[in-house]
């Protein structure tokens, strides 16, 4: 029988998850991987021990989760890593399951919820001195084209959160640009729902990280 891997990490499809595997391996940990597409490079890393293919977690987000609980049960690994939304996700939205099977490797339930909600984690930066753009929230477009109205038309429309849940599945919401008030309102109309709210946010000029 194989022995148990050390750690799982659950996303092989990015550079973020390859890093997280090299840097295990080459610390002599035991490393098992796995990845939404099955010809992800980062499934050929020689410091893999264990390679596991993980459906799309879009369609029916249950079926993900079961099937996330099923490589760890498999993998027997001690510790689970993600770098991206969905697996976060899993591994924050259902810790008690996860934790069944290996610890998930993420901050505290309460540090989670602020880190995932854009809205909370600029408050903190506020309460700590930290500058952010001037954001306004909307629930449904036509808070958005008030708030863009009022922050001179040229804004970001980015979700509170950027998983959020679709019917049985779930989604990837990536904050937009919009040049005019017309034009964010478009994507409120398109994005932006009361279960679903958003920041309007004023456009930060400058130089980028």
């Amino acid at each position: 029988m194989a022995r148990p891997s050390d750690a799982l990490v659950l996303d092989l499809d990015t550079r973020a998850g390859l890093c997280l595997t090299r840097s295990l391996g080459r610390a002599g940990h035991r490393v098992a991987v796995a990845a939404r597409d099955p010809a992800a490079p980062g499934l050929r890393t020689r410091h893999a021990t264990a390679r596991f293919v993980l459906p799309e977690p879009d369609g029916d987000f249950e079926a993900y989760v079961a099937a996330v609980l099923d490589r760890l049960e498999r993998s027997g690994a001690g510790v689970v890593l993600t770098s991206i939304d969905a697996d976060l996700a899993v591994l924050h939205g259902r810790r008690d399951a996860v934790s069944r099977f290996a610890v998930p490797a993420v901050g505290s339930p309460a540090a989670v919820d602020v880190a995932i909600d854009k809205a909370r984690t600029i408050a903190v930066a506020a309460t700590l001195g930290i500058p952010a753009p001037r954001s306004l929230p909307a629930r449904d477009a036509d808070e958005v084209e008030t708030a863009a109205a009022e922050l001179g038309g040229v804004v970001v429309v980015k979700p509170v959160r950027s998983w959020r849940a679709v019917g049985a599945g779930s989604e990837r919401v990536e904050p937009r640009f919009a040049g005019s008030v017309a034009e964010a309102r478009g994507i409120g109309e398109r994005l932006v729902r009361p279960d679903a709210p958003a920041l309007v946010q004023e456009v930060a000029t400058g130089g980028r990280e």
